[in-house]
């Protein structure tokens, strides 16, 4: 669940808006959240892009199970703390799928879930530690984006990967094949580009800028 104060709220002459706008929100549970985005169309055109953030499981069904006019639901990404992602550390993911599971045990029953991801390639996290047991119960699945995701997951880890190819040989180019100082140069933060190390730039618009910089200034 998410909190904030009185004092975050946005204080507007105008209220564009039926519900307040915040300025921050608290999520002080050490659990998973969602992040959704949500698509509202107009004459069948995109007419905005807006986030939602979701704290719960219910919610989320709720979300899923709403007939919404004029709205569709575009990616979820599970946000899940390191207890649960194995990394430590919170992190945010692609959700691909969502599998409800069963546990009952001594008179006992509890709800857990599996969440399929992306992480270079599918990876399932579980809402709480598997014994053995429970993870292998009949699942019923509650979300699944579907297998073309996937494909388009794929497409666009290639091209990633065809633009760092680029951005290497550019480096390589423009440091007369110096390896050590194409290195150095790809793998430093530099403040021209925002903080951003140049081998991290492979997404459409990082890349296109980064271009566009090496034109300018290394024709």
């Amino acid at each position: 669940m998410f909190h904030t104060v009185l004092g975050a709220r946005v204080m507007s002459l105008f209220e564009e808006h039926e519900a307040p706008e915040w300025r921050f929100v608290y999520h002080s549970l050490n659990c998973e959240w969602f992040y959704i985005t949500k698509i509202e169309w107009e004459s069948g055109e995109p007419a905005g892009v807006y986030m939602m953030l979701i704290g719960n499981m219910a919610e989320l069904q709720l979300l899923l199970a709403a007939k919404l006019k004029g709205t569709t639901i575009g990616h979820i990404y599970l946000v899940s703390p390191g207890h649960i992602n194995g990394t430590g550390h919170w992190n945010h993911n692609l959700l691909l799928k969502i599998d409800e599971v069963d546990d009952v045990y001594d008179g006992c029953a509890n709800v857990n879930h599996i969440y399929t991801i992306d992480r270079n390639g599918p990876v399932e996290l579980y809402s709480s530690e598997p014994d053995g047991q429970w993870e292998k119960n009949e699942r019923n699945v509650i979300y699944d984006a579907g297998p073309a995701i996937l494909k388009i997951i794929e497409a666009e880890r290639d091209e990633q990967s065809s633009r760092l190819a680029l951005i290497m040989q550019a480096s390589a180019r423009i440091h007369k094949n110096d390896a050590i100082a194409s290195n150095s140069w790809l793998l430093t933060p530099n403040d021209e580009f925002g903080g951003r190390r140049p081998i991290d730039m492979t997404n459409p618009v990082d890349y296109d800028w980064l271009q566009s910089y090496i034109a300018k200034s290394h024709a």
